[in-house]
């Protein structure tokens, strides 16, 4: 059994080692990696759903405390805040949690909080005791699930030796293999934390709380302190943004493309081809000339004059206009989002997709609003406001950031024991669009000790836009701004209008897609065009880097096998024997080789390429391979119709259902050995497994089958 120690010795620890502390910004920080994890039970009680800790685990000097109490945990928290002095307003010691927003909901009501920091309700980035000790997400910050962390850092997470459905609680005799799996886990979180705390210079404080953090640390270091800034400074301080702008920026924004052709929808397709982009987003962030400079109001613009505005290569655009008569003319697809349409009258709706309207109003991009007179008819009834900007290519060092991190992230592909690695460089080389987006303006959650989270205050229209115009403010005044919310806007916008080329071109053929791939019939009679987009994206990709005088080869990045990897062209990504796509998120394949894949949101996949042990989580495809052909059973259905959809029982899915328990309780709980046990939480996470049923709505299933019986052209 591995060495552990109960609550009682946690002074002797403290006593034995020497601390070491690092100065930030006026505070001392206790430089030690420390991490903390429970184990839980959720069961029912009398038809009520219940969650209690019976085990808790914390890791400092490399010494691990196990205790079963909340009374222990909180004892030996409030010794470390005594030894360290940590009330003392100047210091704090932060202690790591592989998922913060589970163990925060258990431990919330047992401290009182100087500081929670969270983007969205019950998940918090940090949450900070008025006693200075600051729990931390460590998954935030590495992006990978434990087993992962642990794979990297060299320690094993041991697995099989917890039977969840078992009631355990604090008097439940643990065996030697279950203390040990809940040592590991505190010990690869803190593995983990000195690894990254020896990459920057063996300091805590460095560490970001998240893991696109490091990406926009390179970014900021490289384009604000590199040889290019001052030229950078300059231009980032001319890109200032007003309320209205901002506002109508926001609502023009729109991510990548996903949807299911209507006309192949739930219909099985044979000999379909996949193809996707090779960075999509990085690439049109070099090829491409975004705004550079302040933008231009426009009131009163004739149609005329609007539209010589649109057909202007030299400009980008956004604006508001209301569009009366909407006829989709393309039959394949849809391309105007209903989310990003207002006071729409009279519509068909083709899931989420506009097929036709009396009447719309929308705020766009000249981008998107090419696209749209393509696929389809319209009167233009109202232009609203207009602003206008300058275009031209991304400063040279943004350029030379994206070029690293897609060579950093090459180096991987294809690697068979480095997906997970590679799909982490991808993350971060698409990090490098997500900060562009990030919301300058965002109404942050509040958390209150005792009155729990706080939603934000309702605001009037005035209000709020009081309240953006004050953050916007702070925001153009910001020394250390280095990005420009414009950029991701158009980022997203010139990526849809690359991926619709693909679609427009493949026509009936065209049978799904998202964001950066297309899946597709005959891929022989569309092999010109393939060719000829990769051939003209590489052109611009080369007229960018010879602007910016950048090598060329910087664009023909070579993997670890050296086998070259262009950046931005159509990639062959694989071949299906059979495929079906039911919706968005939601398709089934069958490679040439018979095997299967499948993606639908909210499934969870098994690594097919591992051989199935006793505590693989087995999924979807398993459950369909019980019961007979798996694209036969791939179907979705609504309510009005007749045939079932597809289910997955619980087993089979990965998904939890999370119930949050926010009221205190207390009860008699007996385990799984005939032991009984008082337990007491003041709050906590009921946890239980879920099966999936793949409905539609009425309203898509409507008119899949109007589609399907020739009502709808």
């Amino acid at each position: 059994m591995a060495t552990y120690y109960t609550p009682h010795a946690t002074k002797e620890i403290l006593n034995s080692h020497q601390a070491h502390w690092v100065k930030k910004e006026g505070n001392y920080i206790l430089n030690e990696a420390i991490s903390f994890d429970i184990e839980t039970t959720s069961m029912y009680q009398d038809e009520q759903k219940r969650a209690f800790m019976y085990v808790w685990m914390l890791d400092i000097f490399d010494c691990t405390i196990i205790g079963r109490t909340w009374q222990e945990f909180v004892s030996t928290i409030n010794t470390i805040v005594i030894h360290f002095n940590l009330a003392n307003v100047k210091r704090k010691a932060i202690i790591y949690v592989h998922n913060l927003a589970y163990e925060f909901q258990f431990i919330r009501k047992w401290f009182k909080w100087h500081k929670v920091f969270s983007l969205s309700r019950r998940k918090p980035l940090y949450a900070l005791t008025r006693t200075g000790i600051e729990f931390r997400c460590s998954y935030r910050l590495s992006g990978y699930k434990l087993e992962k962390v642990g794979e990297l850092v060299g320690i094993e997470k041991l697995t099989g030796h917890f039977d969840y459905s078992k009631i355990r609680h604090s008097k439940t005799p643990l065996t030697t293999e279950e203390i040990n799996y809940c040592i590991h886990d505190v010990k690869i979180v803190c593995a983990y934390i000195r690894q990254k705390m020896k990459e920057d210079n063996n300091n805590i404080s460095l560490l970001p709380l998240t893991k696109t953090g490091y990406v926009r640390r390179y970014v900021r270091e490289y384009t604000l302190r590199g040889k290019n800034r001052c030229f950078y400074k300059n231009a980032i301080r001319s890109l200032t943004l007003e309320t209205e702008e901002y506002l109508m920026a926001k609502r023009a924004f729109a991510g990548g493309y996903t949807h299911a052709s209507v006309i192949h929808s739930g219909i099985e397709c044979e000999d379909v081809t996949s193809f996707d982009f090779s960075s999509s987003y990085p690439t049109v962030l070099i090829a491409e000339k975004y705004p550079m400079t302040k933008g231009r109001k426009i009131e009163d613009i004739s149609e005329e004059e609007f539209y010589d505005l649109m057909s202007r290569d030299d400009l980008c655009c956004i604006f508001t206009i209301t569009l009366t008569d909407v006829h989709q003319l393309f039959p394949c697809e849809s391309y105007l989002s209903e989310s990003r349409c207002r006071d729409i009258e009279n519509s068909i709706i083709n899931n989420g997709r506009i097929v036709k309207a009396d009447s719309l109003t929308t705020d766009i991009t000249n981008v998107d609003f090419n696209i749209i007179r393509e696929v389809y008819k319209f009167n233009l009834s109202k232009i609203g406001h207009l602003y206008v900007y300058e275009r031209y290519y991304l400063p040279t060092s943004f350029v030379e950031c994206i070029l690293h991190f897609y060579n950093v992230k090459t180096q991987l592909k294809d690697i068979e024991d480095k997906k997970t690695e590679y799909m982490n460089g991808k993350e971060n080389l698409n990090a490098l669009f997500g900060m562009c987006v990030t919301d300058i303006v965002r109404e942050l959650i509040e958390y209150d000790t005792d009155a729990g989270w706080i939603p934000p205050k309702k605001l009037t229209e005035e209000e709020y836009n009081e309240f953006v115009s004050n953050q916007l403010d702070k925001e153009n005044e910001k020394k250390g701004r280095f990005l420009y919310y414009l950029w991701g806007v158009f980022c997203t916008a010139f990526a849809r209008r690359n991926l619709w080329t693909g679609i427009k071109e493949c026509k009936s053929d065209y049978i799904y897609s998202d964001t950066d791939s297309v899946k597709i019939l005959n891929y022989e009679k569309h092999k010109e065009y393939f060719d000829s987009y990769n051939k003209e994206i590489l052109s611009k990709l080369e007229t960018a880097l010879n602007y910016h005088k950048l090598p060329i080869s910087l664009i023909y990045p070579k993997n670890i096998k050296g086998k070259t990897k262009p950046l931005g062209i159509w990639d062959f990504d694989g071949h299906y024997k059979r495929f079906k796509a039911v919706r968005a998120k939601s398709y089934i394949y069958q490679y040439d080789d018979g095997t299967f894949g499948m993606t639908v949101a909210g499934l969870c996949k098994r690594d097919r390429t591992k051989p199935i042990t006793p505590d693989t989580q087995l999924d979807a495809i398993d459950y369909l391979l019980q019961n007979g052909d798996p694209i036969e059973q791939f179907k979705g259905y609504s309510t009005e119709d007749e045939e079932e959809p597809m289910k997955i029982p619980k087993e089979y899915t990965g998904k939890l259902t999370h119930t949050y328990i926010d009221e205190p309780f207390s009860i008699i709980v007996e385990d799984y050995k005939g032991i009984k046990c008082a337990v007491h939480e003041k709050s906590c996470i009921h946890l239980e497994p879920t099966s999936f049923k793949m409905t539609l709505t009425e309203a898509y299933s409507k008119y899949l089958r109007g589609v399907h019986q020739n009502i709808y052209v």
